[in-house]
């Protein structure tokens, strides 16, 4: 078999609509493209990878294209999915959809219709990440060409009366029946490969493509001002060949690794993780060399270098409307399994293919159609946002750069953007630079190949803008899209560290009585400017406050700021709590957090002031049972007093004191001689604790010893109890000195305490009296009296006092009794030594002094003495233990008195007696009672008891009311004449003589 001539079209087949596809058109008006041309890309699958072979291009004139060519069969739908056949109408907001049938791949297609309002014709692609937008019209005539063209979709108003389309096996079969010569060659721009057979003078033709295919402006990417594509700056086919010029060697090495290796989707390459300049070799990403070659193929300038794009400047035909079919072919890697290809018809050409397996490398074709003067939208405008506001990136404070995600959508798949933001009226490209070129950018991918995301890491804080434009596969630009990104706080400096100590203020000698300040010594460490959030601006101060008063530091270029606050006046002995926050506050205003606050607790260095301890000599508590007496010392506290410690000394331990004075005849050895002296003098200790109080300086804080812990002061001035017991036993004097404790722990001076001399009161209780009662006779017209007599047997104490204490039977506690009289007892006059005292008891008391004694009640009678209060102005002396209980009762002599004034009226009611009675109170006590008994005598008849009335009872039932009366109220109307008489019996059941009254006539 001979060789297979690859200079002829029918060494080709048709490649797979999955395999090879591509966009040829006429750019019209594009500012960036020559309008005179035709311009063709050719747009393989990644998995193809690159072709074995320089590729072929057949030019070949359809014209318009002829009848036989013409297929008209498609499935049109409408929004809801029913099917639809011409004529039919397109609503607005009803698109309708056209399925090109799966047997054929569309690669020009025109609609007939009429009465179009707003009406867009997209053309679809179906690819593997879902339906691809490849090429719009937006006006008559609504004709698209691209290759493959799976749907139609028509949006707007108009009526559709059919429709017309090629396919691409047709336009090739005739493209071999004219026996289509080759027009152009397009070769990658190495000679050769293992596996690639290239041109001698690939990089000759490459850079001749690369001038056809020139933009006749500067892109939108590298025209930062320009909304619009024809407002770019004009460009050179040279400065196109610049603006490459970096880019090139990468892509040339990749290449030529690429056509070297049988498995070019294994190759792989290292590229900073951030970029150029970025992370280095430690952070690096490891990607493909054969997705990021196709990914670098999105700009059409590298496309037309590497002989994927190129441009026919003279085509055959201007007729509008004329269709060029531009058939690109080459030797591929196929996508699919082998198949079987008939023979062609005999066209008696030797270079036809024969029937053969179909395995990879192939032959094959992709057919690609532009229509003249059937112009494509342009690409349209993006939609932006919204954006998503991003973090500060990390950058030398101050500098403030974050990011901000501007989501992109209704983009063409395939094409490169611009990025552009905007700072109040500067606009800056977002472009990486090669060679002082903008590179090209591609949008990342969301979920839909219509939606990306652009990033902007090096977007300041304030308000910008971003414009994007897009540029689709042929090197077209559309106008650009906005957005804005609102402005983002700065973060606040964080919250400082704050520490205070406080430095008490220096007392002098003598020390002062006023107020006075101590120094708070303030330290807040700096953080450095690396450490500080990124965005955040230098810090400016430090603002420090004290109970609310504000004082601020510059931070300049300090790492801790040291300095003083002077603290607030504290009174002697005071204290003060305070609070202290400090913030930062940054070079733009913005305020950190409060710092945690510092409380302090500020005490004056000085004493308190010395416990108002009274002198003099203080007598001990009775002993108790356990022969303890206790020490009760008693004062007013003062401000800043916050403790209270007790000190104690004895007698014998400042004696000795003394005579070590003497001994050691020093200067005080007079003043200590002299005090012993007047001391051995001193009778009693009445008589030498005011020796000692008077020599109380030369008594220092080490002969005295701490009585327990300090005692907390209350929490304001009040008084304040300190005890202490000693034993019972103790004869000598104790000594007692109180210091006061200031809140910062001083204690007030010793020397000024107070010596507080104390006696222990000694148990001098006399011997237990002995009670006499007896009752006197009663003497008419006088009271009831008791003849008490109280004797005192001798003991080892004196009683020098008496009282004498009354109750009624049941009433036996002392508690219960009243002092009938208390008053002195004269020493005793017998030679037995038994005092002695009488007196007589009529019923009065020291609290109700015009009181008498009752008959018919049992009186209880007891008597206590007591000795003579201790010499020195000590307490009284206890009471001695009560004498034994002694009892009596008094009965009257003679039986009660007659009722007195007994009157009787009657009206309509029964009779009605009144009368009274001399004695004040009619009461038994607990003998009995007294009691009226009230006998009528109706005429003719005996006496009759018809009343017994208690003399105690209330007014209410008859009882004696506040005139002095009692009454009693007969059971009957009784007629004139009946006689009542009324007698008072005692409760030991005498009678007083009756008293008598008639009822007489009204």
């Amino acid at each position: 078999m001979s060789p297979v001539n690859l200079d002829s079209i029918h060494a080709y087949v048709l490649a797979a609509p999955d395999e090879l596809g591509g966009l040829a058109m006429d750019p019209g008006t594009a500012p960036h493209l020559d309008g005179a041309g035709l311009y063709f890309r050719l747009l393989p699958h990644p998995e193809m990878a690159l072709p074995r072979t320089h590729l072929r291009v057949f030019r070949h004139n359809l014209g318009f294209p002829a009848t036989s060519l013409i297929r008209r069969d498609i499935d049109w739908r409408d929004a809801s999915g029913n099917p639809l056949f011409p004529p039919f109408n397109v609503n607005t907001g009803s698109p309708v959809t056209g399925y090109l049938p799966e047997t054929g791949t569309c690669t020009w297609l025109t609609v007939e219709l009429t009465g179009a309002v707003n009406l867009t014709l997209d053309a679809y692609a179906f690819t593997p990440t879902g339906r691809t937008r490849v090429v719009s019209k937006a006006g008559s005539p609504y004709t698209v060409t691209a290759t493959p063209i799976n749907a139609i979709v028509l949006t707007g108003k108009a009526t559709v009366t059919g429709m017309r389309w090629l396919a691409a096996q047709d336009v090739l079969d005739a493209a071999r029946e004219a026996n289509t010569p080759l027009f152009r060659r397009m070769a990658l721009p190495i000679p050769s490969g293992t596996f690639y057979q290239g041109i001698p003078d690939a990089n000759a033709q490459a850079a001749a493509r690369l001038l056809r295919t020139a933009p006749k402006r500067r892109g939108m990417d590298e025209s930062p001002e320009a909304v619009e594509p024809a407002s770019c700056a004009t460009a050179t086919p040279q400065d196109e060949q610049t603006r490459l010029a970096a880019l090139l060697p990468e892509i040339n090495s990749r290449l030529q690794a690429l056509v070297n290796t049988a498995t070019p989707e294994s190759l792989t390459e290292s590229q900073p993780l951030n970029g150029p300049g970025g992370g280095g070799a430690n952070n690096a990403l490891t990607l493909g060399t054969l997705p990021l070659l196709y990914q670098a193929l999105h700009d059409p300038g590298i496309a037309s270098w590497v002989g994927l794009f190129d441009a026919d400047l003279s085509p055959p035909t201007t007729t509008a409307g004329h269709v060029v079919a531009y058939i690109i072919a080459g030797t591929w890697r196929s996508r699919h399994p082998p198949i079987i290809i008939e023979s062609a018809p005999s066209t008696g050409d030797a270079d036809a293919p024969s029937t053969r397996a179909l395995f990879e490398p192939t032959e094959m074709a992709v057919v690609l159609c532009a229509a003249v003067a059937r112009t494509p939208a342009p690409p349209p405008v993006p939609t932006l946002g919204p954006v998503r506001l991003g973090p500060f990136m990390p950058r030398a404070v101050p500098q403030a750069r974050r990011q901000v995600g501007v989501p992109v959508s209704n983009l063409l798949d395939g094409g490169t953007v611009s990025f552009i933001r905007g700072e109040g009226a500067t606009f800056t490209s977002l472009h990486r630079m090669a060679g002082g070129r903008a590179r090209p950018l591609v949008p990342e991918r969301l979920t839909e190949p219509t939606r990306g995301e652009l990033v902007d890491t090096t977007a300041p804080a304030s308000q910008v803008t971003y414009r994007v434009a897009q540029r689709d596969l042929v090197g077209r630009w559309g106008n650009a899209g906005t957005v804005t990104a609102a402005a983002l706080t700065r973060p606040p400096p964080p919250a400082p560290t704050l520490r205070v100590a406080y430095e008490q203020p220096p007392v002098p000698s003598p020390m002062p009585t006023g107020l006075l300040s101590g120094t708070l010594r303030v330290r807040v460490p700096v953080p450095a400017a690396g450490a500080l959030a990124p965005g955040a601006n230098l810090l400016d101060r430090a603002e420090v406050t004290l109970d609310g008063v504000p004082f601020a530091q510059s931070v300049g270029t300090a790492a801790v700021l040291s300095f003083d606050l002077q603290g607030p006046p504290l009174e002697r002995a005071g204290r003060r709590e305070v609070t202290l926050v400090a913030r930062f506050v940054d070079t733009g205003g913005v305020a950190s957090a409060s710092s945690e606050p510092q409380r302090l607790v500020l005490r004056d260095p000085r004493s308190a002031l010395t416990p108002a301890v009274a002198p003099g000599l203080r007598f001990t508590t009775r002993p108790d049972a356990t022969g303890r007496a206790r020490v009760r010392l008693a004062f007013t506290t003062a401000t800043g007093q916050r403790a209270f410690r007790l000190f104690y000394s004895d007698e014998r331990r400042l004696l000795h004191h003394l005579r070590r004075l003497v001994e050691l005849s020093g200067p005080e050895a007079p003043r200590a001689r002299a005090a012993l002296d007047a001391l051995a003098a001193a009778s009693d200790v009445a008589a030498r604790a005011p020796l000692f109080e008077r020599e109380a300086s030369l008594f220092g804080r080490e002969l005295f010893e701490p009585v327990g812990a300090p005692i907390n002061a209350p929490a304001t001035p009040g008084e304040q109890r300190l005890e202490h017991d000693l034993p019972a036993s103790l004869r000598v004097l104790s000594f007692y000195r109180v210091v006061s404790v200031s809140e910062a722990q001083v204690e007030s001076p010793f020397s000024e305490a107070i010596l507080v001399p104390v006696a222990v009161l000694r148990d001098d209780s006399p011997q237990r009296p002995v009670l006499e009662v007896s009752a006197r006779p009663e003497q008419p017209g006088q009271p009831l009296a008791a003849r008490v007599r109280i004797r005192v047997p001798r003991g080892p104490f004196t009683a020098a006092e008496f009282r004498l204490l009354r109750g009624i039977e049941g009433g036996q506690d002392l508690n219960r009794m009243v002092v009938v009289a208390q008053g002195p007892i004269a020493p005793a006059s017998d030679p037995d030594g038994v005092q002695e005292v009488e007196l007589s008891d009529t019923g009065a008391s020291l609290l109700a002094p015009s009181k008498t004694l009752r008959p018919f009640l049992r009186y209880t009678w007891r008597a206590q003495v007591r000795a003579a209060p201790a010499p020195g102005g000590g307490p009284p002396a206890a009471w001695s233990e009560p004498s034994a209980l002694v009892a009596t009762t008094f009965v009257p002599q003679l039986p009660p008195a007659p009722v007195t004034g007994l009157t009787v009226q009657q009206q309509a009611t029964p009779a009605a007696l009144r009368f009274g009675h001399q004695d004040p109170l009619l009461d038994g006590g607990p003998v009995g009672r007294y009691v009226f008994e009230v006998d009528r005598q109706l005429p003719g008849e005996q006496l009759e008891r018809i009343k017994t009335l208690p003399a105690d009872l209330p007014p209410a039932s008859g009882g004696r009311g506040a005139d002095g009366l009692f009454r009693v109220t007969d059971t009957r109307v009784v007629p004139v004449g009946t006689r009542y008489r009324v007698c008072l019996r005692d409760p030991m059941g005498r009678t007083s003589p009756p008293a008598i009254c008639t009822l007489e006539s009204p």
